[in-house]
């Protein structure tokens, strides 16, 4: 596997701004040991590791309570593996708030922390509230 794709990402987020950077949660955490509308969320959008979409579901209702149902997720590379997180962030997201607007953008770049940059401004720019990234070391650009 490319070390990039797993590279760990740090930064600050913007105070006028939610950030979602990664969401770590150990592979034996199953969708049942959550709050029964949480698991009912991920068992609906066909995922059985709660690690593959419950940032969904918390970006989602931190959109919420922020006033706009608008969230982001800034992908690296348009590979299986990242459609497959971003996949999972977009069907709990909408399950957990039914009309939330998911915008989804892809950087080319796994490194290029300015491409991140740049597609995470875009969506803030259309009123996301809150941005999840799948792009490695380029995400930090999300933040």
């Amino acid at each position: 596997m490319n070390p990039e794709l797993m590279a760990t990402t740090t930064g600050t987020a913007k105070s006028e701004h939610i950030g979602v950077a990664m969401l770590e949660l150990p592979a034996e955490v199953e969708a049942q040991t959550l709050s029964p509308q949480i698991a009912r969320t991920f068992l609906q959008c066909g995922f059985d590791r709660a690690r593959r979409a419950c940032v969904g579901v918390l970006a989602a209702k931190m959109a919420q309570k922020a006033g706009k149902n608008i969230v982001g997720a800034v992908g690296g590379v348009q590979i299986p593996p990242v459609d497959i997180w971003i996949a999972g962030f977009k069907c709990c997201a909408q399950k957990a708030v039914p009309g939330t607007k998911v915008l989804v953008g892809y950087s080319t770049s796994f490194t290029d922390q300015a491409k991140c940059k740049t597609v995470a401004e875009n969506q803030l720019a259309q009123g996301a509230q809150v941005l999840f990234q799948v792009a490695g070391g380029c995400g930090v650009g999300t933040l």
